[in-house]
């Protein structure tokens, strides 16, 4: 392996294991706030459902719903684990997609490292992350992946992994209407 792989993998593990320190208390919160709500949207309702029915809320986030009907499983009672895993999973995963977009776009592994570690520890996201109903990790995932292949594909006149892009785009919009 070339050293600059090496010296990549580390500090995606290093974003890893310091993201996983962060937020590992995060795992054994109980629901609070709106969580039981926003979960409880989905109950009586069927997946197509999810995205034909109006419910109480003004907007439309059919997928948000439901990925919270997947995780609540099907029994009348649920556990707030499969949420919390979710929701640091995917801000971890966000980390390090913002790692390998900021060194494409900026071409300084440090400066990708840095951003990656300044999103981990970003307090406004270990909220988001300790909300059991919260989907906007996932949400940012997508985010950043959709601008990654927009700039790789327009870069290199790649149609499909504009094309990509844009469905990343889409399906963001379903979790979340910013």
């Amino acid at each position: 392996m070339k050293h600059n792989t090496i010296l990549i993998i580390g500090l995606a593990v290093l974003i890893l294991l310091v993201g996983a320190a962060a937020y590992w208390p995060v795992i054994n919160f109980s629901f609070f706030w709106e969580d039981p709500f926003d979960i409880g949207q989905v109950e009586g309702h069927t997946f197509p459902q999810l995205f034909l029915v109006s419910n109480s809320n003004s907007y439309y986030r059919p997928l948000a719903l439901v990925i919270l009907k997947l995780l609540k499983g099907g029994g009348p009672s649920y556990s707030p684990l499969p949420y919390h895993a979710f929701n640091v999973g995917s801000h971890l995963c966000a980390a390090l997609l913002l790692f390998g977009a900021a060194r494409y776009w900026f071409h300084s592994t440090g400066a990708a490292f840095s951003a990656a570690i300044l999103f981990v520890l970003y307090p406004p996201g270990f909220e988001a992350s300790a909300r059991a109903s919260s989907i906007y990790s996932l949400y940012v995932c997508l985010t950043i992946g959709a601008l990654w292949l927009y700039a790789v594909g327009r870069e290199r006149e790649r149609r499909g992994l504009v094309a990509l892009a844009l469905l990343l785009s889409s399906i963001a919009l379903l979790l979340h209407e910013n």
